[in-house]
């Protein structure tokens, strides 16, 4: 996911740790966005999180495995918006054969 902010990302993740879980942040493709003089520097950066369960080898894991990590992080994401876009469709199907329902109960 494209995210801004205007603090660059001191590193390609970081993890937040929440009880037995941990949340993983990807920055990927970070780059300087143009601004106008005097605003505040702005940074455009990809954007992926992944939750997993803790253990003391999950920061070697992560170093040592870098790209493994990143891969399944962004096809979690994929697969999570492709959810979202068949639920889309499927309500827009279902709109449509209400409103032809409705046409055919008042015979218009």
């Amino acid at each position: 996911m494209k995210a801004e902010s205007t603090i660059m990302p001191a590193s390609p993740y970081e993890i937040t740790f929440n009880g037995d879980y941990a949340e993983i942040e990807f920055f990927t493709n970070i780059t300087e966005s143009e601004v106008e003089e005097g605003e505040a520097a702005k940074w455009e950066y990809d954007h992926y999180r992944y939750t997993t369960r803790y253990r003391d080898t999950l920061i070697t894991s992560l170093d040592n495995n870098y790209d493994s990590w990143l891969a399944e992080a962004i096809e979690k994401e994929e697969a999570e918006n492709t959810v979202v876009e068949t639920e889309a469709e499927k309500i827009e199907e279902l709109e449509s054969a209400l409103k032809i329902l409705i046409l055919d109960i008042l015979e218009v």
